[in-house]
């Protein structure tokens, strides 16, 4: 009855991007300190479209060869996604991506330079919003013996409260038991 939250799309989606992978490989940086190695790609969000969500997705050859570990950071450098969890695919998911210049951190972490990394970005839109029309319902109202006292036809609307305690002894408070 109650449907299901979202909204419409206001305008395509962002295409997606295949992310591009700096030349060379860093040295690995277990500590995934910016005074270690790392490599830098920039990414952006382009106005004009509606993203709801951005996944951003990481793969290389093998996980038993290479672990690699990714964060993505805001024009001031504060992360607003990041994919450390030792496997692959690493994935970044980020909800209503505001447009505008971003960097992909990539730490070496363990073995990249036997196994480098791809990456790409897809754009999803929103969930539409999904409003049910009305629905007509029959109550019907029995006693002990399985013999019908009332029937009462109901139409509800989405986000509706109908009151249907008095329905199988109208006219008296509710929750007065048949006889």
């Amino acid at each position: 009855m109650a449907g299901r939250d979202g909204r419409d799309p206001t305008a395509p989606t962002q295409p997606d991007v295949t992310l591009a992978n700096p030349e060379g490989v860093p040295a690995e940086n277990r500590a995934l300190s910016f005074d270690g190695a790392y490599e830098s790609v920039p990414v952006t969000i382009e106005e004009g479209f509606d993203n709801a969500f951005a996944d951003l997705r990481f793969t290389w050859g093998s996980a038993a060869v290479a672990d690699w570990d990714f964060y993505l950071l805001d024009a001031e450098g504060q992360v607003v996604g990041s994919a450390a969890t030792g496997g692959q695919p690493e994935v970044i998911t980020w909800r209503d991506p505001v447009p505008g210049e971003y960097t992909l951190v990539v730490f070496n972490y363990d073995g990249g330079a036997d196994d480098d990394w791809s990456g790409t970005v897809t754009f999803r839109g929103p969930t539409p919003r999904v409003v049910n029309d009305p629905e007509a319902w029959t109550l019907t109202c029995t006693d002990q013996k399985g013999e019908v006292k009332a029937v009462k036809e109901v139409v509800v609307g989405r986000g509706e409260v109908v009151n249907v305690a008095n329905v199988c002894n109208p006219g008296s408070r509710a929750g007065t038991p048949l006889g």
